[in-house]
């Protein structure tokens, strides 16, 4: 699921992270997702995107998921959001998947992003992290072929 998280999110939940969970879940995540950087000439990474196949198998019309797009903020709104996202739409296509979703919570900005490129929301839910409630909506492209190249 794509958490573009807002700062007190990300400040309460996943800074709560210990140095080894994030460790076990990167390792499991290049493992199974296709995942991107994005990186300074200096090579420090400053974003990141990752996706792979749809994982509930609830929505049969789409065979693939974004599961994260994540940009430090000095950095946003330089087209380095597209550029992930196209990378993991090609990637997704060579990979004979045609069509995706992806997830993103109430109230994120990230939502007019998804909308921008054309993504159409096909449902939401309430879901918890860390105890807490909060709704999220999905946003599906029927045909990765109708995306732009």
């Amino acid at each position: 699921m794509a958490y573009n998280l807002s700062e007190p999110f990300t400040k309460g939940v996943l800074d709560g992270f210990s140095y080894e969970q994030r460790t076990t879940l990167w390792k499991s995540n290049l493992q199974k997702q296709y995942v991107y950087v994005a990186e300074t000439l200096d090579k420090e990474i400053v974003g990141f995107s990752v996706g792979g196949k749809e994982t509930t198998g609830e929505y049969a019309n789409y065979d693939s998921e974004l599961y994260a797009i994540y940009i430090l903020q000095d950095y946003q709104h330089q087209g380095l959001g597209s550029l992930l996202f196209a990378s993991v739409i090609k990637h997704l296509k060579e990979n004979d998947l045609k069509s995706m979703l992806v997830w993103v919570l109430e109230g994120n900005d990230a939502a007019y992003f998804y909308e921008a490129k054309g993504g159409i929301k096909i449902d939401s839910k309430e879901i918890r992290i860390a105890g807490q409630p909060y709704v999220e909506y999905a946003y599906g492209w029927a045909q990765l072929d109708d995306l732009e190249k």
